[in-house]
């Protein structure tokens, strides 16, 4: 079982974002991830708050937008404020998740090692540190031999200095 730390769910501005999340009028940003074609609409705020990565994809998508005059001048008002951000290799459940587990929303269940290292992935990729924390910290207390191997080739990889460590020093033990 993973979560974040109750500090990081329980913090007064997060539990504010969960209430905000699925608010309608806020939602200016479709997500689109191109290998489901799934589309998800969520607030261009929230995805800079959870992610410096996004933030920069957004940036970059205003400052085209508000260069092409010609398209923005047969927009309505509305629609020249909506976003789009194509994700080519990213799964749409992996990335809910992370961002679940960034607001403070409940613990994820029972998570397969693959899993965990998808969650893991998506969240270094989209710079989201505290859900890479709360992957290495389940990850750290529930080390053993076994997955040693498993896990050694991608925890540095995702920033998880600190179960690298902890996976040489165990498999060194034994």
């Amino acid at each position: 079982e993973m979560k974040t730390p109750s500090a990081h769910a329980d913090h007064p501005l997060l539990r504010r974002i969960r209430e905000l999340a699925d608010e309608a009028m806020l939602q200016d940003v479709d997500m689109i991830f191109e290998s489901s074609s799934t589309i998800l609409r969520a607030s261009s705020f929230l995805f800079c708050l959870a992610s410096p990565v996004l933030h920069r994809m957004l940036c970059a998508q205003h400052l085209a937008a508000s260069t092409d005059t010609v398209r923005s001048s047969r927009r309505s008002s509305s629609e020249s404020q909506r976003y789009q951000l194509k994700l080519d290799d990213v799964d749409v459940g992996t990335f809910i998740k992370t961002l679940d587990l960034w607001c403070g929303k409940e613990h994820c269940p029972e998570m397969a090692l693959g899993e965990l290292q998808q969650l893991a992935g998506v969240a270094d990729r989209f710079q989201i540190s505290e859900v890479v924390c709360a992957v290495e910290d389940t990850l750290v207390l529930q080390l053993c031999v076994e997955i040693c191997g498993d896990l050694l080739p991608w925890s540095g990889r995702c920033g998880m200095q600190r179960l690298e460590a902890e996976t040489l020093k165990l498999a060194a033990e034994r």
